[in-house]
């Protein structure tokens, strides 16, 4: 019996126990990145021929009647001018230039002396008059332009018939239409300006983008949108369109998981002009590895595995967690048969770009365990169980990638933003971008870039 009981004492006296408790960080801290914005461009085509039909729709039959010699100034003339044809538009760079055919009637009133009898005469002729319209768009949205008349074509000359006599009357009438035809550029710049206001179309895109958008259903995947600044690129006109390039740029990102709250509303801020638009878009995409699963993978490779480290000297691995701290992972395993107690290791994580996988980076014991094992149980230190732990946090991200990549491809591929718009585009990078440490899991940036534009599904003008 003593020497049973003797026996049992030999024994507790070889199992060393370790106190050992995680490092507590001196303050709560969280990691932050900078994402960067990207712009979303949206082309907005204005229809030459749309315009022309506007144009005309407004000109129609008399466009102008001075009915007076003497109103509202003694000029000795009355006029009045006819549309005769559709006016024809064209488009050059930011400038729009109108042809429009007139017919004119002109009675003109001469006197050779103040005792002479005044004597009427009346002409009619038709002349092509060409303007030139700049186009802008105010930081307000509104549409303007800038028109001032920019040629006469006389298709019939004007002159005056005396019987026998014609007396050409171009050099006197050519004056009094040009001075007439700035009234006629007025009315030009106020049908444009009135016909011409997309500002709804753009707030109303502005308004969807806070809206966070379920791209695809079977990953769960969601954008999020924090607009920032929208940018109107050069006009470009030709002849038949109107060009005009507006960006959106603001924070892209896509959520995996439950809808995120939607981005605090701002209104549509002023206009600003950029000389080029970015084509290219920076996607931020957050994906999650938590900690728990993490473990639980682990225990069922490791948990309840004893390793032999010297001689008469081994480990059961009762448990096994992992836990994130001041941007390192550290692991926990909780051991039995030689040593009785908590270890804890430490890690950086990395990320292997040819095989997926996030794995460890300067793996080792952390301070306060390698302390104590240094005092009680050294042999620990230069076994094998670091290697084997270290093995166990070797996560694949293949899965997540491909899942990212699917949800990306299928928001390029003509989505549809409340039946107003569509996105459109082209995927040519993704890869990790950041991995953050966090106390419950690994938060995984990924960043996608390529090229996208947006497009109204109806745009009426």
């Amino acid at each position: 019996m003593i020497f049973t009981s003797v026996t049992i004492l030999l024994a507790l006296s070889c199992k060393t126990r370790i106190e050992n408790t995680l490092p507590q960080p001196e303050a709560a801290q969280k990691v932050k990145f900078e994402k960067e914005q990207s712009t979303i461009n949206l082309p907005i085509e204005i229809p030459i021929p749309a315009l022309e039909k506007e144009i005309n729709r407004q000109f129609e039959g008399l466009i102008y009647q001075d009915s007076s010699f003497d109103v509202p100034e003694k000029d000795d003339v009355m006029v009045r001018v006819w549309k005769t044809r559709n006016i024809k538009i064209q488009g050059y760079n930011e400038f729009l230039k109108f042809d429009v055919p007139l017919k004119i009637w002109a009675d003109y009133r001469w006197q050779a002396c103040e005792i002479c009898p005044k004597i009427e005469k009346e002409t009619s002729f038709n002349i092509t008059v060409s303007f030139t319209s700049k186009l802008k768009v105010n930081p307000d949205w509104k549409f303007e332009t800038q028109t001032v008349p920019s040629g006469l074509v006389f298709e019939s000359k004007p002159k005056l018939d005396f019987g026998i006599v014609s007396i050409p009357i171009t050099s006197i009438v050519e004056p009094i239409v040009r001075e007439q035809l700035v009234e006629v550029t007025k009315e030009i710049d106020t049908e444009v300006a009135k016909n011409f206001d997309f500002s709804k179309e753009i707030d109303s895109v502005w308004k969807v983008l806070h809206e966070p958008q379920l791209i695809d259903s079977t990953y769960k995947a969601w954008l999020k949108v924090t607009p920032a600044e929208v940018y109107l690129g050069p006009i470009r006109g030709n002849n038949d369109r109107i060009k005009i390039v507006v960006g959106f740029k603001g924070l892209f990102e896509i959520v995996v998981g439950n809808k995120p709250e939607i981005s605090i509303y701002r209104k549509l801020p002023l206009l600003k002009n950029a000389e080029n638009t970015d084509k290219d878009f920076n996607f931020f995409i957050e994906s999650f590895i938590d900690f728990e699963s993490a473990s639980q993978i682990a225990r069922m490779n490791i948990k309840d595995s004893i390793f032999e480290i010297a001689a008469g000297k081994s480990v059961k691995v009762d448990d096994i967690s992992f836990m994130g701290l001041e941007n390192k992972i550290y692991t926990k395993v909780d051991l039995s048969k030689s040593i009785n107690g908590s270890i804890y290791f430490m890690g950086t994580p990395a990320y292997d770009t040819t095989k997926n996988v996030v794995y460890f980076k300067d793996f080792d014991y952390d301070l306060k365990t390698k302390n104590a094992l240094f005092k009680s149980a050294n042999w620990l230190l230069h076994g094998a169980l670091k290697s084997k732990i270290e093995k166990e946090f070797n996560y694949s991200l293949a899965d997540d990638l491909k899942a990212i990549r699917h949800s990306v491809e299928a928001l390029l591929s003509n989505f549809e933003f409340d039946n107003l718009f569509t996105l459109k585009g082209k995927l040519d990078y993704l890869d990790i971008y950041k991995i953050i440490v966090e106390e419950n899991g690994l938060r995984v940036i990924v960043n996608s870039k390529g090229k996208a534009n947006i497009k109204f599904k109806s745009l009426e003008f």
